[in-house]
């Protein structure tokens, strides 16, 4: 039989193909939705390189990363994370949910699915307003959900709290609630910072310092939201996504956020 011979070109490509076959999989994944669920008032909502705001359809408006969800004053709305569905528990929902309380600014930063773990990434970025995540049984070895603000990123595990974002003089106030489970706080440079645990409070100075307390203590604002709508930048995790984040929400009274 005669013997088979390769060029120099045919091996390197080769060897090429052989090596990438290893990675291929790491990167296999699929985008996951946001569907509004509910939505009361005035709630609009600007696809990812879109500037024009558009009115919600409870039902059928799907968010997706790098969108972003505005409420007007006396207005609230709810999303449902369409990602896998988690055990019932009896205390964790089926799905996670984020109630977007009014005058709010929220991006959708990442909702990712990993198809070879399972695994989803969340990460909402908060940048006016107070939101209410609820979340449902997570793998924190495989998964991860997080809430970015100004200040810090909250990295949660099955988890209900609540992260209020309010600005004066140009400075962010943020406060985190936790009414079950807990949460881990993170800078930027995903360094932890301070665990918030049931049953406590966390205010955030403009620094990145953390003070816990028992629920009911600090500046948590957990009634009607106060201040002035605005802007969340590009909320990623990332040192320079800090940096964008920190800036003061622009004046948003003219927006048409739909609604009546």
């Amino acid at each position: 039989m005669k013997p088979i011979s390769l060029s120099k070109t045919q091996i390197v490509l080769t060897v090429a193909l052989s090596i990438s076959s290893l990675f291929i999989g790491d990167a296999v994944g699929e985008s996951l939705t946001a569907l509004v669920s509910s939505a009361n008032g005035r709630v609009a909502f600007m696809k990812e390189g879109v500037k024009k705001l558009s009115p919600v359809e409870v039902g059928v408006t799907r968010l997706t990363t790098g969108d972003v969800l505005l409420t007007g004053p006396s207005s609230r709305a709810t999303l449902e994370i369409e990602g896998r569905a988690g055990a019932l528990d009896g205390v964790h929902p089926e799905r996670s949910t984020v109630e977007v309380d009014a005058k709010s600014k929220v991006k959708i930063a990442n909702l990712f699915a990993d198809v070879n773990s399972q695994g989803e990434t969340v990460e909402i970025g908060v940048g006016q307003g107070r939101v209410i995540c609820n979340v449902r049984k997570i793998n924190t070895q495989s998964e991860r959900f997080e809430v970015q603000t100004p200040t810090v990123v909250a990295a949660v595990r099955g988890t209900q709290f609540a992260t209020n974002v309010q600005w004066e003089n140009k400075t962010p106030q943020v406060n985190f609630n936790v009414t079950r489970g807990n949460i881990d706080l993170l800078n930027f440079r995903r360094t932890r910072l301070s665990g918030v645990g049931e049953g406590e409070s966390a205010d955030i100075d403009p620094s990145g310092g953390v003070s816990v307390q028992p629920a009911g203590g600090g500046n948590s604002n957990a009634g009607a939201i106060k201040g002035r709508s605005g802007g969340i930048g590009n909320s990623g995790g990332d040192g320079d996504d800090g940096e964008t984040l920190s800036a003061p929400p622009g004046d948003d009274e003219n927006d048409d956020r739909g609604g009546n």
